[in-house]
């Protein structure tokens, strides 16, 4: 069998057609996935403004400077001379600071609340 061609349109617009109003009838979709509707844009969060950590000797922590009690997230590109680590103090259990932890760990929502924020 040949796929595609000018019947494969005929033949999706039919499938589509048949879908939604098998659905419609059937009493609807369920909350929040009526596939006509677009999809709630997610809402963005600016994290707040870090503080870089400067070391004692005036320059930027860096893959040499790093310990295990410092915060490793990196700031710029790899690529660029300006290239550095956070370096402030490490929460335990984590590479990461106070901070930066919660830019890099946020919790997911519940699924109920999920469900609520997409219908």
């Amino acid at each position: 069998s040949q796929h595609g061609g000018p019947f494969a349109i005929i033949q999706n617009f039919l499938f589509n057609r048949f879908w939604l109003n098998h659905h419609r009838f059937r009493g609807g979709f369920a909350p929040g996935t009526d596939p006509r509707k677009p999809a709630p844009k997610p809402v963005m969060v600016e994290p707040e403004p870090i503080e870089e950590e400067i070391l004692d000797d005036g320059e930027w922590a860096t893959v040499l400077t790093l310990n295990e009690r410092m915060c490793k997230w990196p700031i710029g590109h790899p690529g660029t001379e300006k290239f550095h680590f956070c370096g402030r103090a490490a929460t335990s259990g984590t590479p990461y600071c106070e901070a930066h932890s919660r830019v890099a760990y946020q919790p997911t929502p519940a699924r109920r609340d999920r469900k609520r924020s997409a219908g």
